[in-house]
């Protein structure tokens, strides 16, 4: 083989050797935009490996050759648009795979963007006060303030949960707090402390209070001056020696009420106070509100908490009362149809067109699940009711289960046995003054549903009548064998409930 010849050998083995460097260059940047898309090194790295070996050794073996070439021929041989080429295929493959990769950096588009995140939001400090008894959660904060700067008045986002064993050693923290720097810039910091993950470093991620606001209520301090006049320690030995249990915890969700005064304990600035004013008035009614730290067990209800409260004040009863009526309207007036309280049973509905008028089936007496209610009504959003009807229902005792208006005076309210098997349904054209029971033309029933022959259903055992709802523009009721069957016999009416017709 002559030199021309072996020249042409060595150049088409080169550009052959590029070709190859050029394929496995496009798998490697593949396969590296992937990592940056969806995280999970380890299902990457065997082929980011292989792959990148491939395209070092193949690279250095294509300029050894072009070496080479340039030793047996000082004459360049016309290879201008195969350069042009590889130029444009290199070019080409690394912006489209980098491109990808800087996208996969932005927040929230990929499992890059999640690292970039960490490295200038995550600070890992080392925990030196790890025991609740002796250095409290000051000593934690005293910790952080070592690499970050935190607020002079700090606020708790949901609740601050700290976990201990019977020694008072910290096994986990989880919290989110945030307040304003030396700057007065609103800033942000989810602390979380695992001592399985990680026993000598409390992780903080930092943040600048996006969708936070201060909220007195939420005030971090009041917990560190609970703990701080509390002996943690004396209850915890006594749940050790008693329940035989090793791990316990402590929660601070901020200013709370409480309607009862079970295991309240109040903390004053001299002392703890178990029998005290505030706390006592609630065997009166109301409600008492402060800044309170739970202590308890994890995963053992039979074990009651004890709730350290300071700071109390104490809301009567009827102040309650209107605070709750506020609220609901506040909540009714936002909903789509009738909302109930399932705390007090009450059901309260507004005008979609007109939130000023609104009306309430509120419980007035209950025993053994049935409840007797009266209608309340309102003509400014709430803010003041009124006692519109006290029988509403004829005597008649159960559970209200709707009531809806389609205007100012004509409307419907509903209430059911506490089976859940007959109902009844009462309008009004008066807005609430007065009821009538509606009574549907069942004689006129000729056929029962399919369902009804299925289950051995005579007419006799449809007597649940549905809140009536417009479809079509016909207000229709349903009735069923029970609340909870969806198929059965309609009727509906053409002027406002005068007269019903069976639906065919």
């Amino acid at each position: 083989m002559n030199e021309s010849q072996e020249i042409t050998r060595l150049n088409r083995l080169k550009n052959g050797l590029f070709l190859v460097v050029l394929v496995v260059y496009f798998f490697l940047m593949y396969q590296l935009s992937a990592l940056c898309q969806y995280g999970n090194l380890s299902h990457y790295l065997i082929k980011l490996v292989i792959s990148g070996t491939i395209c070092i050794v193949t690279s250095v073996y294509y300029v050894f050759l072009k070496k080479k070439l340039l030793k047996k021929t000082a004459k360049k041989m016309s290879t201008r648009s195969f350069s042009l080429f590889k130029i444009i295929a290199f070019l080409s493959i690394t912006l489209f795979f980098g491109g990808k990769i800087a996208y996969s950096a932005i927040p929230y588009n990929g499992a890059l963007s999640w690292k970039v995140d960490d490295f200038f939001r995550k600070k890992e400090i080392e925990i030196m006060h790890l025991n609740l008894f002796t250095d409290g959660v000051k000593g934690v904060l005293e910790d952080l303030e070592t690499k970050i700067e935190l607020p002079e008045k700090l606020y708790i986002e949901d609740e601050f949960a700290l976990q201990f064993d019977k020694k008072g050693q910290i096994k986990r923290i989880d919290a989110l707090l945030y307040g304003s720097n030396s700057k007065g810039e609103l800033k942000s910091y989810l602390i979380s402390y695992d001592e399985i993950k990680d026993k000598e470093h409390i992780v903080v991620y930092l943040g600048d209070g996006t969708g936070l606001d201060y909220d007195d209520d939420k005030i971090f301090e009041p917990m560190l001056e609970i703990l701080e006049r509390v002996n943690l320690r004396n209850n915890v030995s006594e749940w050790s020696e008693k329940m035989g249990t090793e791990l316990f915890a402590i929660s601070y969700a901020g200013r709370r009420s409480f309607d009862s005064p079970q295991n309240l304990v109040l903390v004053s600035k001299e002392k703890t106070v178990e029998d005290s004013l505030p706390i006592n008035q609630l065997f009166g009614g109301g409600m008492i509100k402060g800044y309170e730290v739970s202590l308890y067990v994890p995963n053992q209800d039979e074990i009651n908490p004890i709730r350290f409260i300071t700071e109390p004040e104490y809301v009567p009863q009827e102040v309650v009362e209107k605070q709750n009526k506020t609220e609901q309207a506040e909540i009714a007036k936002e909903a789509s149809g009738w909302v109930e309280d399932h705390g007090t049973g009450s059901v309260s509905f507004f005008l979609e067109d007109n939130d000023n008028f609104g009306w309430q089936l509120e419980v007035v007496n209950a025993a053994l699940g049935t409840r007797y209610y009266q209608l309340n009504s309102t003509n400014d959003g709430g803010a003041t009711w009124a006692l519109k009807n006290e029988d509403p229902f004829s005597g008649e005792g159960g559970v209200a289960h709707g009531v809806e208006f389609f205007d100012e005076t004509y409307g419907y309210i509903g209430i059911s046995g506490a089976s859940g098997s007959r109902s009844k349904i009462f309008v009004t054209k008066d807005g609430g003054a007065t009821f009538s029971e509606v009574l549907l033309p069942m004689e006129t029933v000729e056929t029962l549903p399919k369902e009804a022959e299925e289950y051995g259903l005579s007419l006799e055992d449809y007597q649940y009548l549905s809140m009536p709802y417009y479809q079509d523009q016909i207000l229709t009721i349903k009735v069923t064998p029970s609340s909870e069957d969806d198929k059965g016999i309609l009727f509906e009416t053409h002027d406002k409930g005068e007269s019903w017709q069976l639906k065919k």
